[in-house]
């Protein structure tokens, strides 16, 4: 998990969001406090972009980053839904 998070902020850093020190991160995931980051919109524009949009279930149309929160809302485990975005 602490991996997996870690990947997720640092492709997001640069993007009009701004990774943590390392001091910072470890505090987060002692504390975990990491949900408040994650479920950010800041968070979400900078990891999934903001031009991009996607069609829901009902079909209206919205923000893929808007999309990616609901479905993370949603999920048991919200990090490993981050997980398949990861670029290598």
């Amino acid at each position: 998990m602490k991996t997996i998070l870690k990947k997720a902020l640092e492709q997001s850093a640069g993007r009009k969001f701004d990774y943590q020190t390392k001091k910072d991160f470890d505090k987060m995931i002692k504390e975990d406090t990491y949900f408040s980051v994650i479920f950010s919109h800041e968070f979400a524009k900078a990891f999934w972009g903001e031009e991009q949009e996607h069609f829901s279930k009902w079909g209206c149309c919205k923000r893929a980053w808007k999309g990616h929160i609901t479905i993370m809302v949603l999920e048991e485990d919200p990090i490993n839904y981050l997980e398949q975005f990861i670029k290598n």
